[in-house]
Order: C-alpha cells, then structure tokens, then sequence
C-alpha cells in the first residue's frame, strides 16, 4: 500500500504534508503542523490521496483528480 516518513527538519517552502505517488508514501513535515486540528486534517487528506491511488490503481489519476473527488465526497 503506502507507508509514512515524519520529517522534523523540512525546508520552509516545504507543505504541512505531501503525497508522494511515484514512492506511495507520505510525508509529514511535523513543523508546519500547528495544533491537533490541523494534525488530523492532515493525515486525513493524505491518506486520501494514497487510498484513491491503492483502489484506482488502473486509472492515470492526477492530484488535481484527487482533489476533485475528495471535494464532491466532502473531504476537502
């Protein structure tokens, strides 16, 4: 499936979190994320993303498609 990398030294143009789809992990840059809140949002919008590409193996999705089909399911 995909696996988790924490990195607790990240660049400062760096995201709170990223998808990285051609390795199927996820990083998390633990000093961009401020608060519990923000923590759970950001695990639950990357775990999305590697979910969508587990079951849609077969299909060329994009991140923008991800996006787009976590916004209509109310996750975005």
């Amino acid at each position: 499936m995909f696996y988790e990398d924490f990195e607790l030294h990240p660049k400062d143009t760096d995201p709170s979190a990223e998808y990285i789809e051609d390795f199927a992990k996820i990083v998390y840059y633990m000093p961009h994320i401020y608060n519990f809140d923000s923590l759970n949002e950001t695990i639950v919008h990357e775990w999305l993303h590697g979910l969508i590409q587990w079951a849609t193996d077969d299909i060329d999705w994009t991140a923008e498609s991800d996006h787009w089909l976590m916004r209509n399911i109310g996750f975005e």
